[in-house]
């Protein structure tokens, strides 16, 4: 027997920023405890703390650790999340020393180093306007130290040098991340499989396929032919779809263009998500080289969804049409983690470099789904309609017989081609097939970082010290109580 279809599911995402992952750790200590508390009220006690979770990047990599706690490790969502932040304490935070297995000095001996002495000099005379505090000061150096001479989370490949412009100033420097890989791995289970049948959370990850220009999703809930894969077409845009041409100039020129109707590309992984998904998720483009995955290359996700709610919400809806065939997927209460301040103080001027790269990293990578969550909510608003409008028709029309003809008509009106959709996806689209699998966003908490200048630096996506991780994990309970409280 199958398992009862909910009227409600909760889901999370968890944008990407690297180093600044720790936040969300004390965000869920704190949201996790409000919603059992809630589920124990209702004596819905049962139910997964979130149903569905999205990541991207470092949110991908959370995403993983906790499902695979959960699931692969049979721990209580309380217990998971605790080790989920001790991945961040034990795993990921730098040992602090001198001896020879440190990863990074210590603030005392900050002096013996050249770069140290500049900025002490200056701050001790105060005869810099703006100039960073010893704190700030600790983060910028100590992260900067560490991308440098490092080794706990990643170490450095190789540095190549500019083959084609032979311009001596533009060197790569390419990092190794199998030192982060071995964190994960030790924190987490993997391959991770899960069911909605078995009352397990599903996990969906997102990555950049580097060719198309789009992002791929990574499922942990089967397709409708039972197998675990991710399938999406050469060509298609969001929807949208697009004649593609050949570049390449070694390809034969009368090659003919193609439409994106050819084949489907298809990535199987048969057991679950695997490491390499998450970790395909996390490859930022400039210092990694590019995750191939089923003769695919990927990027990081964050590049173009860095918080991945419309990855959510299309697969949500996917599933429950496709998978379970149901007319309507299930509502949906959301929690969004975000990393970066979408926001600053009008009062925060930015008067230098550091300052500037500080607050286009937010921005670049801050949460742009404000449109998708209003998209959703005027699709619904519009299916409430079309609904009363027919019950209204409905009840306006006395006679059976009409009726039965107006139902007719209704129904051969769902089944005629939606010229508009069709148009953009390529696709023979019907009105039926937009109705379908419709849902509601039924709540929608957005628990976000805030901009505080005395504290954050262009570095911040790669400050891992003890005592920044600790001050992270804080901010976010901080915040998330105070979200609650509202």
């Amino acid at each position: 027997m199958s398992k009862e279809i909910p009227s409600k599911q909760r889901a999370l995402v968890l944008q990407g920023g690297g180093a600044l992952g720790a936040y969300q750790v004390g965000v869920l200590k704190v949201l996790s405890k409000k919603i059992i508390e809630e589920d124990k009220k209702n004596a819905e006690q049962s139910r997964p703390l979130f149903d569905i979770i999205a990541g991207t990047s470092i949110g991908a990599m959370n995403a993983a650790v906790l499902v695979s706690n959960v699931v692969g490790r049979n721990k209580t969502w309380s217990e998971a999340i605790g080790e989920l932040e001790r991945f961040w304490k034990v795993g990921i935070a730098l040992k602090e020393g001198t001896t020879s297995d440190a990863d990074i000095p210590p603030l005392e001996i900050f002096p013996m180093f050249p770069w140290w002495k500049p900025w002490k000099d200056k701050w001790n005379e105060k005869k810099i306007e703006g100039i960073a505090s010893e704190e700030l000061a600790r983060r910028y150096y100590s992260t900067k130290y560490f991308v440098f001479h490092g080794k706990k989370v990643f170490s450095t490949k190789e540095i190549r040098p500019d083959f084609k412009f032979l311009d001596g100033d533009n060197k790569q420097i390419v990092l190794n991340d199998l030192p982060l890989q071995e964190r994960i791995k030790e924190f987490g289970e993997f391959p991770i499989a899960t069911s909605f049948e078995s009352n397990q959370p599903r996990l969906l990850i997102t990555a950049l396929d580097i060719a198309e220009g789009i992002t791929v999703t990574f499922d942990s809930y089967k397709k409708e032919d039972g197998t675990m894969k991710t399938i999406y077409f050469p060509g298609r845009k969001y929807g949208y779809t697009k004649k593609r041409v050949n570049t390449n100039n070694n390809n034969n020129k009368n090659k003919k263009n193609y439409e994106s109707d050819s084949d489907p590309i298809v990535i199987k992984y048969e057991n679950g998500i695997e490491l390499e998904h998450v970790m395909a998720s996390g490859t930022l483009p400039e210092l990694y080289d590019p995750k191939i995955i089923s003769n695919r290359k990927f990027w990081d996700g964050g590049l173009l969804s860095n918080t991945p709610l419309r990855e959510l919400l299309e697969s949500h809806r996917e599933y429950w049409m496709n998978v379970e065939n149901k007319d309507e997927a299930p509502d949906l209460d959301v929690y969004v983690i975000n990393l970066h301040p979408s926001i600053i103080d009008i009062n925060n001027t930015l008067g230098n470099y550091d300052e500037i790269k500080d607050r286009n990293n937010d921005i670049v990578y801050g949460d742009r789904t404000y449109s998708e969550q209003y998209s959703a909510s005027v699709i619904a608003d519009y299916v409430e309609l079309i609904k009363d409008l027919k019950y209204l028709a409905l009840n306006h029309i006395k006679e059976d017989n009409d009726k039965k003809a107006f139902e007719k008509e209704i129904q051969n009106l769902r089944t005629r081609e939606a010229k508009n959709t069709s148009y953009t996806t390529g696709e023979h689209k019907k009105y039926e097939d937009i109705l379908r699998g419709r849902f509601k966003i039924t709540k929608m908490v957005r628990i976000e970082r805030k901009y505080n200048p005395n504290i954050s630096t262009s570095f911040k996506g790669g400050d891992i010290t003890s005592k920044t991780i600790e001050e992270m994990i804080k901010e976010g309970e901080n915040d998330a109580m105070i979200e609650i409280s509202h």
